[in-house]
């Protein structure tokens, strides 16, 4: 599933199933393929079909349910487990997610233990910071990150 939003268009913003055959359905513009494209190329490809019919498309493609990306979150977390991550989830929503964080949180030592290719990186974060609203320490999350709460 996907989120398409075409600015002040509602009628052709909605959200739009990837059909087994990797194929999504559009008003005006019927199908187009999704399979193998990043959200960019779907979101210019959908831009430059629009733009028959609409003046200067304005579109945003966003996954709502990607089903192969996750975070994990563990520790002083109120509900530890795996979670699908929206895209441009940063740790203060993951956390949310999973409940919020136990009176035994250590506020100042939070661990996001991300893995590359070739290794594993651990980013320490002093949450304090974002809850007292320094959203820049706020770190966005990407596919399969760890968060650790000790």
């Amino acid at each position: 599933m996907i989120d398409v939003l075409v600015w002040k268009e509602p009628q052709l913003s909605g959200r739009v199933r990837v059909a087994s055959d990797g194929n999504i359905t559009m008003p005006l513009i019927g199908q187009i393929v999704a399979a193998g494209q990043t959200i960019d190329q779907i979101q210019q490809e959908l831009a430059n079909k629009l733009s028959r019919f609409v003046h200067d498309p304005k579109v945003t493609v966003r996954l709502y349910n990607p089903a192969s990306q996750a975070f994990y979150a563990l520790g002083e977390v109120t509900k530890p487990g795996r979670y699908p991550l929206m895209s441009g989830e940063v740790l203060s929503q993951a956390l949310a997610t999973a409940g919020g964080l136990t009176e035994y949180a250590n506020l100042r030592k939070i661990k996001i233990i991300r893995r590359t290719t070739d290794s594993q990186v651990e980013i320490t974060v002093n949450y304090s910071d974002v809850a007292k609203g320094d959203l820049s320490a706020d770190v966005p999350l990407q596919r399969a990150d760890t968060i650790m709460v000790p």
